[in-house]
């Protein structure tokens, strides 16, 4: 592992043939099971914090701490040229290593705080779809959904001929919700309208009509228009 596999998926990194993508197949496949599985290991720099063994074949182990505060296992070390009893066996490597090689630092979690926003993002702009998808089967009949507490408003202008023409209003007003959006949640919720990415605030498809179909737009919306491209594949 690099520092470049930090900025990686867990998919991506249990992709190959490798040692590394085998064992961390091993990884997500046992500690998806059970977080500790395995008896602590002794002697390490961590004092009482306990770390778990995780074998793979002969040749292949690894520690793991299971975080209770934030209910996350953490890799923590891999070593891939176990040989039992000898010297420089996986044990003993594990047992020369640093707390601080062996606990997570503030910038693991920094990255995993970033992993848990985007996967919460994702999980919650996938709402889009379906109201693009009723919005494209009725057009010029408003369709309304609350995105991570943004209020949005999908409405298909023109629905033939193709690419459908789509207006997409989004509310300043925060409803309640538990998520709060980063700085990038509505180009983020545009780029799913649109099935195409924006390159920052100043590419957005802005529209200075204040009408949405039969009604107003309030004060406190913006609104955007534009072609949705790759629609027949909702």
């Amino acid at each position: 592992f690099t520092s470049d596999d930090l900025e990686r998926p867990l998919e991506e990194l249990a992709a190959g043939d490798s040692d590394a993508a085998k064992f961390v197949r091993t990884f997500t496949e046992k500690r998806g099971i059970d977080p500790v599985d395995e008896d602590s290991i002794e002697g390490l720099a961590t004092g009482r914090v306990p770390m778990h063994p995780l074998r793979r074949g002969q040749r292949i182990r690894g520690l793991t701490w299971f975080d209770r505060d934030t209910n996350v296992v953490w890799l923590v070390a891999a070593h891939f040229d176990h040989r039992s009893g000898e010297r420089g066996d996986s044990y003993a490597y594990f047992r020369g290593l640093r707390a601080e090689q062996l606990l997570p630092e503030e910038l693991d979690y920094l990255l995993f705080r970033e992993q848990q926003a985007i996967q919460a993002a994702d999980a919650i702009l996938d709402h889009i779809d379906p109201a693009l998808r009723s919005a494209l089967a009725d057009p010029r009949t408003e369709v309304r959904v609350d995105i991570g507490g943004v209020p949005v408003s999908l409405l298909v202008t023109r629905a033939t001929p193709s690419p459908p023409r789509l207006k997409v209003a989004v509310s300043m007003r925060r409803t309640e919700s538990g998520f709060e959006p980063p700085p990038w949640w509505i180009p983020a919720i545009l780029a799913r309208c649109y099935r195409r990415p924006f390159g920052g605030w100043d590419d957005l498809p802005y529209s200075d009509d204040r009408t949405f179909g039969t009604r107003s737009l309030g004060h406190d919306e913006m609104a955007f228009e534009s072609f949705v491209t790759g629609a027949e594949g909702l």
